[in-house]
């Protein structure tokens, strides 16, 4: 299996939420991911992501594109 790490971009949204909106993720993780995990919580994350002003790296995880 071919994988890349990469910065998140704005287009990653909708596979970070099919991904994310999985019970059984949701329920393996702390009180604060949600679920159901909705665009909008994928958007506010990939802005988040986005940001580097605190020196932070989030990178996206690319399988085989």
């Amino acid at each position: 299996m071919e994988y890349n790490l990469r910065p998140w971009r704005d287009d990653d949204v909708d596979s970070l939420v099919r991904y994310a909106n999985n019970i059984k993720i949701a329920s393996r993780l702390t009180d604060k991911f949600p679920h159901p995990y909705l665009r909008s919580h994928g958007e506010s994350f990939i802005q988040f992501a986005q940001d580097e002003s605190d020196g932070k790296k989030i990178f996206a995880i690319d399988v085989e594109g």
